[in-house]
Parts: C-alpha cells; sequence; structure tokens
C-alpha cells in the first residue's frame, strides 16, 4: 500500500504544478488584457462623495479628482453628469469641465486629475435643488462605469432648516414619545406633564410642517429636474441592501402633512381627562405622528415599509388598549387589516425592487438593486418577462399594491375596521387615526399604483373606479340606516373615501389632482365631526340618534360648529371637500360615466343621511326627560354649550374648512406640479389616452392664480 502511494505522489506533485502554472499564465493574460489602470473617484477632503457645491463668483461649483491607482495608463472617456433631455435628473445648466486638458483624458499612473461640477441656476427654473450624480467611463473595464454624487441649493438664509426641514418634522415626535415616555421612567407619569409635553411636541411639528408647506414651491415637476421633489434629504444608510434615507415631498404630502399634524395638535387639545397609563398613551399617540409622517416624506421603499408598521402597530395599540366600549374587537379588526395591506405592500415591494435595474446610491456607490422609488419608476416592468403564479410580475404586483392601499383607505370590503376604529376610540386617536391610516393608503395608490407601475394602474382603473364607486353609494346606504351617531360619522367618512378611489382611477389629471386634494379634505371633515359628536356625547353618555333630537339646538355655538361640520362631512360645494369630489367627479366621467353616476348618486345618499342627522340633532324637539337626566346633573339639568378649550379645537377646523369652501387655491396649488407628473405617467399620449377636453378647468385656474401670487411674493 505504501510503495502505490509512494508511486503516485510523483504524479499528484506533477499535477499541482501543472495546475499552478495554468493559474499563473491566466492572470498573466488577464493583466495583459487590462488596457488600463484602476480608476477611483474622490472630493478634495477625500470621502468618496457626495460632492457638495458652494457658492461662488458664477454660480455653485464643486470639484473632484479622479485617481488612477495602478501601474498602467487610464483613460477616460466620458464626464457628464447623469442626466438629459428626456429623462431630466438634474436641473438645467450644469457643466462639467475636466482641468488641464479634454476628453478623452489621459491619467498616467497614480496621479490624479481634477473635475470641476458647476451649476448656475436658471431663476426661470423652479427647482431650487439639486442632487445627483456625475458619470465617469472610462478604460477600466473591470470597475466599469463609476460615479459620484453631487448635490448644491440655492442659497438662502434658511439653507441649513430647508436641508434639515423633513429629518425635523419626522424626529420630533419621535423625540416627543421618548420624551414622555422617559417622564414615566422617572415616575413622573402624571396626565397633566405627560399631556403638556405632548402638545408641545405637537405644536413644534405642526410649526415645522408649516415652514415645509410655505417652502413648497407648487408646480415644479420632474421637467424641472430632481424628479419633481423639494426639501430632499437624501443619505446612506444600509448600502448592501440598496436602502437609503430619502426624505422629499410632492404635491400628494405637502398639505397631506400639514393636515395631519394639525388634526393630531387639536385632537390633543380637547382632552379634558388624560387616560389611565398616561404616558404610554401620548407616547404610542406620538408614535403614530412621526410613523405617518415619515411614511408622507419616505421615498425609500424600505422606509416605507417600517414607518407604515410602525403606524399600523401604534394605530391598533391606541384604539385596543385606550377605547371605549368595544375596543378590544375594534383593534384586533384594526390590526388584522392592517398587517395584510403591509403584508401585500412589503410582497408587492419585494418583487419590484428584486426584478429593478442596478444604480447608483447617493454617494455614487454601485447597487445591485435600490428601493428609491424615483428610479424604480424608471424600469418598465411591464416590459420584463417575469412571470409571478403564472401571471406577469407588473400584474401581481399591482393587485398587491391596490389591495394594500384600499385596506388602509377603507375602503369597500375594508371599511368595517374604520368604523369601528373611528366609534370606539378615544376623541383624539379617532381623529388622528381616521386622517393617518387613509393617507398611507394614498401614498401607496398613487407612488407605487401610478409612479412605478403606470401600466398596472391603466390595466386596473376600472376596477379602482368602481370600488371607489361602490363605497360611496354602500358606505352612504350603511350611514343613512345608522342610528349610532359615532358609527354615522365613520360611515359617511368612508363614503368620501371612494371619490378619493374613483379620481385616482379616472387617470386625468383632473381625477387624480381631486384625489390628492379630497384626501384631505375628507381629513379635515372628519376631524371637525367627529369633535362636534364627541362634545354631544361627553354631555349626553349618548349616542343614539333617536335619542339625542335637539340637543345641538339647545347649545347654539355647538348647532353652529354641526353645521359647517355636516356641510364638510358631506362634501357639497361650499366646504372644502366639496372641490375635491367635484374634481374626482369630472375626472372619471369622459371614460367611466356609469361609476360617476353610481357615485354621484351615493353622494346624494351621503348628503341626505347628512341632512337627516343635522335637522334631528338641531331642529328635533328636546325631550324634557333631560332636564332630569342623571348624565346633567353636573350642569343642572342644562345641556352646556361648548367650553372654552372645544372651542380653541372646533373654530379653527371650522374656519379652515369654510375658507377652503370658498377659496380652494392654497389645497389645489400644492398638487399642480405633481398631478401633471402622475397623470403623464399613467395617462401617455397614444391610443389608449384618456382625454379631458371636456372637464370644467375652473379649479384648475383658481389653483393657477394662487401659484402665480406666490411667486410674485
Amino acid at each position: 500500500m505504501s510503495w502505490q502511494l509512494r508511486g503516485f505522489a510523483p504524479w499528484l506533485v506533477a499535477l499541482t504544478v501543472a495546475l499552478g502554472l495554468v493559474a499563473l499564465t491566466s492572470l498573466a493574460h488577464a493583466q495583459q488584457g487590462r488596457r488600463a489602470g484602476r480608476i477611483s473617484l474622490r472630493t478634495a477632503s477625500g470621502s468618496r462623495g457626495p460632492l457638495v457645491l458652494r457658492p461662488g463668483a458664477d454660480g455653485l461649483a464643486g470639484e473632484l479628482f479622479i485617481d488612477n491607482l495602478a501601474d498602467e495608463p487610464l483613460v477616460v472617456s466620458r464626464v457628464a453628469p447623469r442626466t438629459d433631455a428626456s429623462d431630466p435628473r438634474l436641473p438645467p445648466t450644469v457643466a462639467i469641465k475636466v482641468a488641464e486638458g479634454a476628453l478623452p483624458l489621459t491619467i498616467p499612473p497614480h496621479t490624479s486629475k481634477g473635475v470641476t461640477v458647476s451649476w448656475v441656476p436658471d431663476p426661470n427654473n423652479r427647482q431650487t435643488q439639486l442632487l445627483g450624480h456625475v458619470i465617469v467611463t472610462s478604460s477600466d473595464d473591470l470597475t466599469g462605469e463609476v460615479a459620484m454624487g453631487i448635490r448644491a441649493r440655492v442659497p438662502s438664509r434658511l439653507r441649513l432648516l430647508d436641508d434639515s426641514a423633513l429629518s425635523l418634522l419626522v424626529a420630533a415626535p419621535f423625540g416627543g414619545a421618548l420624551f414622555v415616555w422617559g417622564l414615566r421612567a422617572r415616575r413622573r407619569d402624571g396626565g397633566a406633564s405627560v399631556w403638556r409635553a405632548s402638545v408641545v411636541t405637537c405644536a413644534v411639528t405642526a410649526l415645522l410642517a408649516l415652514y415645509v408647506y410655505a417652502r413648497f414651491s407648487p408646480q415644479v415637476t420632474s421637467a424641472d429636474g430632481g424628479d419633481g421633489l423639494q426639501l430632499v434629504r437624501h443619505a446612506s444608510w444600509v448600502s448592501g441592501l440598496g436602502a437609503e434615507i430619502f426624505f422629499a415631498v410632492d404635491g400628494v404630502s405637502v398639505f397631506q402633512a400639514l393636515v395631519v399634524v394639525m388634526l393630531a395638535f387639536i385632537g390633543l387639545l380637547t382632552e379634558r381627562r388624560p387616560p389611565e397609563g398616561a404616558a404610554g398613551y401620548y407616547a404610542t399617540y406620538l408614535l403614530l405622528l412621526g410613523a405617518t409622517l415619515g411614511f408622507l416624506v419616505s421615498f425609500d421603499l424600505a422606509l416605507l415599509v417600517v414607518f407604515g408598521s410602525t403606524a399600523v402597530a401604534a394605530a391598533g395599540l391606541l384604539v385596543g388598549a385606550w377605547g371605549h366600549e368595544g375596543r378590544a374587537e375594534s383593534g384586533a379588526g384594526l390590526l388584522t387589516v392592517g398587517a395584510f395591506a403591509l403584508v401585500a405592500l412589503f410582497v408587492a415591494v419585494a418583487l419590484l425592487v428584486r426584478n429593478g435595474e442596478p444604480s447608483f446610491l447617493v454617494d455614487g456607490a454601485r447597487a445591485r438593486w435600490t428601493f428609491s422609488q424615483p428610479e424604480l419608476a424608471r424600469v418598465t416592468f411591464a416590459a420584463q418577462p417575469v412571470t409571478v403564479l403564472s401571471a406577469p410580475l407588473w400584474k401581481v404586483a399591482y393587485v398587491l399594491i391596490f389591495l394594500s392601499a384600499i385596506a388602509l383607505l377603507g375602503a369597500f370590503p375594508f371599511h368595517g375596521w374604520f368604523l369601528r376604529a373611528v366609534s370606539t376610540a378615544r376623541t383624539s386617536t379617532s381623529i388622528l387615526v381616521g386622517a393617518a391610516l387613509p393617507a398611507l393608503g394614498l401614498v401607496i395608490l398613487l407612488r407605487l399604483g401610478c409612479a412605478i407601475l403606470p401600466e398596472g394602474m391603466r390595466w386596473g382603473s376600472g376596477v379602482t373606479v368602481a370600488v371607489g364607486a361602490v363605497t360611496v353609494a354602500y358606505a352612504g346606504l350603511l350611514a343613512i340606516g345608522e342610528d349610532d351617531i359615532a358609527r354615522f360619522a365613520g360611515a359617511s367618512a368612508a363614503a368620501q373615501t371612494g371619490f378619493v378611489l374613483l379620481g385616482a382611477g379616472s387617470l386625468t389629471p383632473q381625477g387624480i389632482g381631486g384625489a390628492i386634494v379630497h384626501a384631505s379634505a375628507r381629513a379635515l371633515a372628519l376631524g371637525l365631526f367627529l369633535l362636534v359628536v364627541w362634545a354631544i356625547q361627553e354631555r349626553t353618555a349618548e349616542r343614539s340618534l333617536s335619542k339625542l333630537g335637539g340637543v345641538a339646538g339647545a347649545m347654539p355655538r355647538c348647532g353652529f360648529a354641526l353645521g359647517v361640520a355636516s356641510i364638510a362631512n358631506a362634501g357639497v360645494l361650499g366646504s372644502a371637500a366639496g372641490w375635491g369630489v367635484m374634481l374626482a367627479l369630472f375626472g372619471a366621467l369622459p371614460n367611466f360615466s356609469a361609476f360617476a353616476i353610481v357615485a354621484a348618486v351615493g353622494l346624494v345618499i351621503v348628503t341626505a343621511a347628512q341632512l337627516r342627522v343635522t335637522v334631528r340633532l338641531m331642529l328635533a324637539p328636546l325631550a324634557p326627560s333631560w332636564a332630569e337626566s342623571p348624565a346633567l346633573a353636573p350642569w343642572d339639568g342644562k345641556l352646556p354649550d361648548l367650553t372654552p378649550r372645544e372651542q380653541s379645537s372646533v373654530v379653527p377646523l371650522a374656519v379652515v374648512a369654510l375658507l377652503l369652501g370658498f377659496w380652494p387655491g392654497p389645497v389645489l396649488a400644492t398638487v399642480v406640479g405633481t398631478t401633471r407628473d402622475l397623470a403623464d405617467a399613467v395617462n401617455p399620449p397614444g391610443p389608449g389616452h384618456v382625454s379631458a377636453r371636456d372637464v370644467p378647468r375652473l379649479p384648475t385656474r383658481l389653483a393657477a392664480v394662487f401659484v402665480d401670487r406666490r411667486r410674485a411674493r
């Protein structure tokens, strides 16, 4: 046996030597075939980027360096901004200048060449921010194209605040939640102290949201560069997965964020008695607010899933742990539907990201895939032959996105959780949840459905409009037969949600703009109506409409607030919600006239139901038995009118609802640019183009007047 091994050993040694020679020869040929050095990009400080352009004599400029790290010459054939006329990623007038030479440029071994990147902002361009990449192509065929991230902002006295406005907007509620929880840890969790801390947090967040709205330029579109996004905050997060911190605002989120924060602040002002476990309640409340704002301004889909999961969990906990009778069932229902929506969203995101295209991260690093919504919007998923369960990828992804959106919107057939949550939660919770979770659904439908999967939106537009029309009609019928005043508020609000789907599925600019406008106006109307409903319930300890006849008439200020709330909640002209309803109906009329008529009939039903409730509460005779009711004993048998604290909550919402009803320019203007981009994506010119020639232009003209006045200021 040992003799056989000794005879085999020389052959083993010879084979090993031969394999080594082959490997060395291959490596030598590879090095010989490498015609150039190895490329690397850096800024003047030595970092990989992004390069920040600083103000100078002729605009903004910065310098990056191309390093040749190898022993062979490097030939650079192209240095250019990552943009073109058909896809303007950057604003115009971005220039690239190579120092000491022209392209193609040969860089000797172990040396560097500087490249100056400059941007002279065009006064006629509405975009004030630059965020993109410089692409460098060289003879380094092993590395391939490399990129350096670049960023700049038009100089202003508020530049630092502009750079961090959205980060502060999202971080403020989370910071407030930690502070409130810290008070509990220090055994200073008295209801008054944590309530004051929560109110201050909401007030600071509201000021930040108001600042973001004031700095928003309404008519910026993707043609102005930067994908039409503003106040962008973009940084690395999990580079290995292609996930980034990507905050920005567009027409979908800027007014919606302001409304959500305002309702959260007003909801807290109505709190008379802190609940048991006040620190936990207010910390969860602020957590829901922060997660909702993060969802609204996130353009990275990984962040979207994280914030969405946090928002649903916080909303379910608020309803299930601190609600009224039936809260456990309501919280469980909300969490069940929310979990379904999040799973559908997660699977859709995974499918889209997995089948996306390689891209560059904000610092210029190459990524196999990306979670960036603007980058995924550039992928034509309908052209891919990929299938899921024998169906095209893009159809499966759109179905998942649509189901996730209507579940969070509280549309038919997922309206049950919305009715229960609104009717069993505390006043502040019902107002915030009624505004926050539907806002998440709108973002999913428009940013993922319209922007990333426009083919899917066109394919499913009929179903989207049909579900919207059915939601209006069915929820309207529920409302007209409802005796519980709190459930009536939820049913009427669910009916208004149908117009969001009706407008979004119409594919017309008027319909899409109407969907965005109505989502915010519906939340305002619901918040105002709930404030009046809970004020009545707190005084009477009664929710049955058959027993509440005339109670609002006995309280003049409450009756006036109820009248305004009823007009707004019915979605008729004269209130903020009326413009969204009108735009959604007119937008759907050209291609989906039958469904538009069904929705219009549903609107009549909702209006009739709202009129029935208002007449009963205000004009019906007040029952004499109320004078001896134990519920009115603290007020000597009389119905007390709204307190100063309640008026401080009700009056601002009533004023806003009326003002926006007569002058909708401030809200219509914010959607102009984004609506153009979404409509162009989902309804491009061609045989399938949806014409909107017969749609009245009055709301568009009102928005244009408001935009012109803001620009003149």
